[in-house]
């Protein structure tokens, strides 16, 4: 996975950076920062188990965002937005 700074979001490129990185290595964070993580995915999504998914699958497993938006039956446009929410609210 590569990092591209995401226009449209209204934070550095230092800011997405460690947001984007963050994210990538969930797997290795401390407990708190995983919670963290995850009730914000949560609280984004508004508690719908599809987006919630889709997201993670996004976001966390550095999955494309095409197979997951086509695999989660969710629409893409709303996945972006809610990439968007997440790291605005982070």
């Amino acid at each position: 996975m590569k990092f591209k700074k995401i226009r449209g979001v209204r934070l550095s490129y230092e800011q997405q950076g460690l947001i984007f990185f963050a994210l990538a290595n969930y797997k290795t964070q401390p407990l708190a920062q995983r919670r963290r993580i995850d009730n914000l995915i949560r609280e984004v999504c508004r508690g719908d188990p599809a987006y919630e998914g889709a997201l993670r699958a996004w976001l966390l497993d550095g999955r494309p965002f095409e197979v997951v938006s086509a695999e989660s039956f969710v629409n893409a446009a709303t996945l972006g937005r809610l990439r968007k929410k997440l790291y605005e609210s982070w």
